[in-house]
């Protein structure tokens, strides 16, 4: 199954229950992301949509609607002032306008919901796509074979506000690169597997971690406060141990 069936099966019924759904998504990282992207957009609009009507509302609007008549005792103490000034097609059409503001209010929440959806998952998308097709093009600094030194990394590191307080590994290569129109960094750290890259993007962060799942290259993008962290590496190298020691070795403070 490709992804993009996958994709358009799951949209088209979140629910669906279907043995090579579940197994394609056992086997796809992206599509798991995916999948819990779309369970998370549904549970905000259940949330969006479960709004509390009132006891009896649904009778007392019918009741306005056929005859007209309203009681103190279903919408509260009405002057006989304010009840003589009242025709009966004013009575009746009253609650009209409220009921649209009350749609178009929902409707304008549940569209900017979908809207806000969808670039996230576009975003999440276009940033594996870039994070790719940039390694990619500076393949040249995965076969880099130089012996970084520990205080050109905390020189690099500390102007994107970042300090390095432990060892993360051996350092092939590190320097300044454009990522999406804006300065980045770009590290490559030697792995189990092979080149690992490290990259600084200074953009939007992410809501959550997106994993990167290509043909050759296996690895994770988490979010920083004012940007993203991509580590890549080549298929079957352990991603998660090198972020975790990332993490616990580099403070960004930006």
């Amino acid at each position: 199954m490709k992804c993009e069936e996958f994709r358009s099966r799951l949209v088209a019924d979140p629910d669906v229950k279907d043995l090579e759904l579940a197994r394609h998504m056992r086997e796809c990282s992206a599509c798991q992301n995916f999948a819990d992207e779309e369970a998370r957009f549904n549970r905000q609009v259940a949330a969006a949509a479960a709004i509390d009507v009132p006891t009896g509302l649904a009778a007392r609007l019918k009741q306005i609607a056929t005859d007209g008549s309203i009681g103190s005792d279903q919408f509260g103490e009405i002057s006989e002032t304010a009840r003589q000034g009242n025709t009966l097609s004013k009575r009746r059409h009253w609650f009209i306008p409220y009921a649209m503001a009350a749609g178009l209010a929902f409707a304008a929440g549940f569209g900017g919901l979908l809207a806000y959806h969808m670039i996230s998952l576009q975003y999440a998308d276009g940033l594996q796509t870039m994070v790719v097709n940039h390694i990619n093009a500076e393949r040249d600094h995965l076969e880099a074979h130089d012996d970084v030194e520990t205080g050109e990394v905390k020189a690099l590191l500390a102007r994107f506000g970042a300090e390095l307080r432990g060892e993360v590994g051996e350092v092939s290569y590190a320097g300044m690169c454009e990522i999406n129109n804006r300065e980045g960094m770009h590290m490559v750290l030697e792995g189990r597997q092979g080149p690992v890259t490290v990259l600084y993007i200074a953009d939007k962060a992410l809501e959550k971690p997106v994993n990167i799942d290509d043909p050759r290259f296996t690895g994770l993008v988490i979010p920083l406060e004012h940007g993203n962290l991509a580590v890549v590496g080549e298929r079957g190298e352990a991603v998660e141990q090198i972020v975790e020691t990332l993490q616990d070795n580099v403070v960004w403070r930006m």
